[in-house]
């Protein structure tokens, strides 16, 4: 098949078909592809439904079961699994004949792909979206993928430099690698009138003069809903917290810890657990604050920038990919990392200044506006693919 380095033909791979950030971030990424292309599936979900609509590219879902692989597989269970990933590469390979590129956009998706890529004599582009260290992933499962990139891969995309950061530590090389941020339709965070926030302010039952601190993130320990929880209880009465978000993997436990916490805590009139929200633009204007106060390194941080591109202050913690997003005082505010005390601080000062966050929210939304652009991450992506088809 000879390449259309154009209009290219792109087999788009995922494993996930529930719609966490990586998912989101795929429905930007393959909308120029949408004429030529295809993405697969590998698992059932909301996800495949969600591309149709809103690309019209093609879609195959496959309904494979490949959740017993996970960011802590040990040994063992990679050995287990590899006539599965054969199987499922072997046919993966297949299908990429009739494509120019294969663009692998999740970790379980960049092995099988990367294989694929071998079948078919296609080039594979990586997109690494996790920060590669050893809370997420164990050390077996660093090896086969920074092997993978290594030796199998075109060309590796990584969402920050925090991310490559920490794949260069975990043994990746440089050479391949290139940051592409994710792109925004800021747009989107300017269409709420204030009918429809009124609206969802009496149907979630907050009063009036409630101040509303939100977080925007998948219920998961190690987003640190908890911290905040911790901070917010410190605040005035008349504050009120909206976690909108639900568990995608296997983490319904924590959440019925966090209910468990707001009553611990005698703050469970005031804590609104509003669950997954596909589009939570009222909702962000809804709020006076956003707070992202995860316990471990984001590898970037798609809530912050949709809370920037809505005009709000955010609360970010000072570590990984947030730190390429707020700089602390002009775009945002930093606090260290599970620092309960400094989070509650921080709150109670910007709360009483309705000044500052005002200020910061539009120097947030002015910077993620130029910074995040959809416009500048699709023709980065062009210009990738164009370079991997050439043989750059």
């Amino acid at each position: 098949m000879q390449k259309n380095t154009e209009s290219p033909a792109v087999l788009f791979l995922t494993h996930s078909g529930q719609l966490g950030g990586a998912e989101i971030s795929l429905i930007d990424l393959v909308t120029p592809y949408s004429k030529n292309g295809t993405c697969v599936v590998f698992q059932s979900g909301p996800l495949a439904d969600r591309l149709r609509s809103a690309t019209g590219i093609t879609v195959q879902q496959l309904d494979v079961d490949l959740s017993y692989i996970h960011r802590e597989s040990e040994p063992a269970t990679l050995a287990t699994s590899t006539y599965d990933v054969l199987k499922l590469s072997a046919k993966l390979g297949r299908l990429a004949k009739d494509f120019d590129l294969i663009y692998a956009n999740t970790l379980k998706a960049s092995v099988i792909g990367s294989l694929a890529g071998l079948w078919s004599g296609r080039p594979v582009i990586i997109h690494l979206r996790d920060i590669l260290s050893y809370q997420h992933f164990s050390h077996i499962n660093r090896i086969v993928f920074t092997l993978t990139a290594r030796y199998l891969a075109s060309a590796v995309v990584a969402n920050s430099h925090a991310t490559i950061k920490a794949y260069l530590v975990a043994g990746g090389h440089s050479s391949k690698v290139r940051v592409i941020y994710p792109g925004f339709d800021h747009l989107r965070f300017t269409r709420t009138n204030k009918d429809t926030i009124e609206n969802l302010r009496q149907d979630l039952g907050i009063p009036e003069n409630a101040v509303i601190i939100g977080c925007f993130s998948r219920i998961s320990r190690w987003k640190g809903q908890d911290v905040l929880m911790k901070a917010f209880a410190q605040q005035h009465p008349t504050t009120m917290l909206l976690l909108v978000g639900a568990p995608l993997f296997g983490e319904n436990e924590f959440l019925g810890e966090l209910e468990l916490l707001s009553h611990q805590l005698q703050i469970s009139d005031r804590v609104i657990f509003a669950g997954f929200k596909d589009n939570p633009e009222a909702l962000l204007s809804m709020c006076d604050i956003v707070v992202h106060p995860s316990s471990s390194p984001e590898p970037f941080g798609r809530a912050v920038v949709e809370a920037q591109l809505s005009g709000k202050l955010v609360i970010g913690t000072d570590m990984g990919g947030i730190r390429e997003i707020i700089e602390h005082g002009k775009t945002g505010l930093l606090v260290p990392i599970g620092d309960i005390q400094a989070l509650s601080t921080t709150l109670t000062s910007v709360l009483a200044d309705s000044k500052i966050r005002i200020e910061i929210g539009l120097a947030a939304r002015a910077f993620a506006s130029e910074q995040f652009s959809l416009s500048a991450a699709h023709e980065a992506t062009r210009l990738l693919i164009s370079d991997v088809l050439r043989g750059r």
